[in-house]
């Protein structure tokens, strides 16, 4: 039937909702669905069978690779986050996580934040509220990220230097609240992986140093260095290496203010020589010698 009437979505109907299909034959059907580009959360039955569970809560991960536009992909999105309101679905939570934090290349900005948002409005019915239960700290990190911290940076680096990151407004909130309400009790496992660490630094100085990114990504960078040295007292001077050269710069109120409230109440800090091009251009951390 879903052959012969390729184009008519009331077939779709009769299929989902009318005939007497076994799990195995439903599933099968819909596959096929997905794979001819026809699967749509739009079609009447499609969210019946995510709340009823006749499909499995790994289907959307199944069949993923074989949506090739974003609007199809949206709706597997979409479709997933209805299964994860009926059933909290640990394995699918990760699966959307992670394509929110897709690697480089893998999804548009434009699905990423269409993932995001299918989490927020699930978290919304949750006790994760309005952030997820994703932050820096390594342990949680290996939750959701097999590769562990160092996958994790790698991914948030790719959303974050993502061109079509600041079009998604959502996507980049998510990111400076992850920099903003990181945690002081997992912030000193993520200063003690170094290598990590130091690219993640490297990449925050990039989007410090970047004027046309919006005002408030670039102030979460500001308060998540201060977390560090609230977390890690050795981190300090590094931190207040970093954020000098920013003093003469358009953020000069948020890090001076920043740099005032850290422990000792230092307001000021002169970069080894040739250091400050180097910490606007985000190529390495200074010093604290």
């Amino acid at each position: 039937m879903l052959r012969l009437e390729a184009t008519d979505t009331s077939t779709v109907q009769d299929v989902i909702q009318r005939m007497v299909l076994g799990d195995a034959d439903l599933l099968e059907a819909c596959r096929y669905l997905v794979d001819h580009q026809r699967f749509a959360i739009s079609h009447d039955g499609v969210s019946d069978l995510a709340a009823n569970g006749r499909l499995p809560d790994d289907f959307v991960a199944s069949v993923w690779g074989l949506a090739r536009t974003d609007e199809r992909k949206v709706d597997l999105l979409r479709f997933a986050e209805e299964q994860l309101c009926a059933r909290q679905n640990e394995a699918l939570h990760r699966f959307i996580l992670n394509i929110v934090f897709a690697e480089s290349g893998a999804v548009s900005a434009s699905v990423r934040g269409q993932a995001w948002w299918c989490l927020l409005r699930w978290y919304g019915r949750t006790e994760y509220a309005s952030k997820g239960p994703l932050v820096f700290d390594r342990g949680v990190v290996e939750r959701y990220f097999s590769g562990g911290f160092a996958t994790f940076v790698d991914r948030f680096l790719t959303v974050l230097h993502d061109p079509g990151t600041p079009e998604e407004l959502s996507l980049e909130e998510c990111l400076g609240n992850l920099l903003r309400y990181s945690p002081e009790e997992g912030l000193p496992g993520v200063v003690a992986e170094a290598g990590e660490f130091g690219r993640l630094v490297e990449g925050l100085l990039a989007v410090l140093g970047d004027s046309n990114r919006r005002q408030y990504l670039r102030c979460d960078v500001v308060r998540f260095l201060e977390n560090i040295v609230r977390a890690d007292r050795s981190m300090l001077e590094r931190a207040l290496g970093i954020l000098a050269p920013f003093e003469a710069s358009d953020m000069e109120f948020d890090v001076s203010t920043t740099m005032s409230r850290l422990p000792g109440g230092l307001t000021s800090l002169r970069c080894p020589a040739g250091s400050e091009q180097n910490v606007r251009s985000g190529g390495g951390v200074p010093s604290s010698e």
